[in-house]
């Protein structure tokens, strides 16, 4: 059986079962035949040969009922029996009729009992009908009645007959049934043994070909594993199931192996070689780094040293720059104040200015009013001498001046007092006009001041803003001082960090030469151990 093995063992495996459902499905759809057949009779007993029976039963029993009716219809002389008698008899021929419905096959039977029955109550019911009449010829009664009783008997038979004929067919059906349900079980069991040996015989075919595959590999990888370590040998491969393609790389793999192992054992006398060199260079690179981290050490001294010098040069050139910034806030104050000052001195002047310009125009005023007063003291004595005509002219008249006469004393008292009131504000004015001049005149000799008050400020502005820029200078020049301290700082920072990298660097080589060193020696071991693993296979 090549193609079998030629099958994977799924499908080895599947091809169990495969056999088992196809067994199971023969002896089903035996059954289902034999079911459905059994089914069938027995829906043919149910619904056909037992209805039938009992209705033949029935008929005898109603064919009696018929014959004892009409008797008793005779023995007692009631017509109404007659007709219980003809109730009777349709009730025969429905029965006939359901009979002949249930099993049309038996049609002509059904329809001789009809015949038969018709005949033997037509003459039944005649001779009860005559006897209870009594228009009956008494002579034929003997004949009529053995005529009649024939025919019953006849009827009676033949119904009989048929009952007999139905209980046969009901009873054959009944035991064709068991028979076939007896055959189908025998049978079903017949085909569950043949199913389980098969079964048992394909487990078995299968099992020994996938464990005697799989006992071939064993004994192969026994070989190889407990043996001399023979890595010529290959497994040989019968099947081209998985088994078979497990032997295939198997046999593969080992044959990658024996190549694997054949160049380690060609490449343990150069790496033995090779281990011996490194062992004496490792000892050689060890020397060499601890010079080098005694070089270090020495070096990274020296860069201390020079750090903590540039550290003071930085702190000093800090100090020199935090004085010059002070004293370049403080030159810019004073250049601020005297800023201040020139401006305010400046609002003075022009306050001093307005001033002077004001007391002139009040010196101006003052000689306007001087002139108007002398007007209003022009029309006073005008007034007054007008006045004193009015007293004259008033006394003149007489009584009828009286009036007049007081009141042009009146206005000359006003002409007086205003002429007197406008020399003393004619005064005032002079006094005015004397103090705005001298006023006018301090004024301007303030303003003098005042512009030269503004001059020195300018010039105090000017030298303050030289100082403020030399200091600005120094400023500038100690932030570059302090930068370029700063940077050197930084430089020798980053110098003596990486000294200390590089001696870092030379301490993780002293020890990687040592580790080196003890590699070297564990590879000389390796090497060894390897030789006498590699030794162990045949290649």
């Amino acid at each position: 059986m090549s193609w079998f093995n030629r099958i994977s063992i799924r499908n080895k495996l599947m091809f169990i079962p495969l056999v088992g459902i196809l067994g199971f499905a023969i002896s089903l759809a035996f059954n289902y035949s034999v079911n459905s057949d059994t089914s069938s009779r027995l829906e043919s007993v149910r619904d056909q040969y037992y209805p039938i029976l009992e209705l033949a039963n029935t008929v005898l029993v109603v064919l009696d009922a018929t014959a004892e009716t009409l008797n008793s219809a005779v023995s007692a002389g009631e017509q109404d029996m007659v007709v219980a008698a003809d109730e009777t008899a349709a009730k025969m021929r429905n029965l006939l009729d359901k009979i002949h419905s249930l099993e049309p096959s038996r049609k002509a039977e059904v329809e001789k009992l009809r015949a038969d029955f018709d005949s033997y109550y037509s003459a039944a019911r005649g001779l009860s009908q005559g006897m209870i009449s009594g228009d009956i010829d008494f002579s034929k009664l003997n004949e009529r009645a053995s005529e009649m009783t024939e025919r019953q008997r006849v009827v009676k038979q033949e119904l009989q007959l048929f009952r007999d004929g139905s209980h046969k067919l009901f009873a054959s059906n009944i035991s064709d049934s068991i028979s076939l349900a007896n055959e189908a079980l025998k049978v079903g069991v017949g085909v569950a043994v043949v199913i389980t040996v098969i079964l048992i015989m394909v487990a078995l075919y299968v099992t020994s070909t996938v464990t005697g595959n799989l006992s071939r590999i064993v004994n192969s990888l026994k070989d190889i594993a407990s043996g001399e370590g023979d890595l010529t040998k290959r497994i040989h491969q019968t099947s081209q199931d998985e088994i078979g393609e497990l032997v295939y790389w198997f046999n593969s793999f080992v044959e990658k192996l024996q190549a694997i192992i054949k160049d380690v054992v060609d490449s343990i006398e150069p790496l033995k070689k090779t281990s011996n060199e490194l062992t004496s260079l490792a000892h050689e690179s060890e020397l060499v780094s601890s010079g080098q981290l005694e070089a270090t050490v020495s070096v990274n001294r020296s860069m201390n040293e020079m750090f903590e010098s540039l550290s003071e040069n930085a702190a000093n050139t800090s100090n020199a720059a935090e004085a010059a910034s002070y004293a370049n806030e403080q030159a810019q104050t004073g250049h601020s104040i005297v800023k201040d000052t020139i401006s305010t001195i400046n609002d003075l002047a022009r306050e001093v200015a307005k001033a002077g310009k004001t007391i002139g125009q009040l010196e101006s005023d003052s000689e306007n009013v001087g002139a108007i007063l002398d007007v209003i003291q022009g029309i006073a004595s005008q007034t007054n001498l007008l006045a004193l005509n009015a007293a004259i002219e008033a006394a003149r008249a007489g009584e009828h001046g009286r009036g007049f006469a007081v009141v042009a004393d009146e206005v000359r008292t006003l002409a007086s007092r205003t002429q007197e009131s406008t020399e003393e504000i004619h005064g005032v004015i002079d006094q005015l006009q004397k103090t705005a001049r001298v006023i006018s005149e301090v004024m301007a000799a303030g303003q003098s001041k005042a512009e030269q008050s503004v001059s020195k400020a300018g010039d105090a502005g000017n030298s303050l803003e030289a100082i403020t820029s030399r200091v600005e200078e120094i400023n500038v020049m100690n932030t570059q001082i302090a930068s370029a301290t700063e940077e050197q700082q930084q430089t020798s920072q980053f110098i003596q960090h990486a000294i200390d990298e590089i001696s870092q660097s030379a301490n993780k080589a002293a020890e990687g030469s040592s580790k080196v060193a003890s590699s070297t020696e564990q590879l000389q071991n390796v090497t060894n151990r390897l030789d006498s693993v590699a030794r162990q296979f045949k290649v």
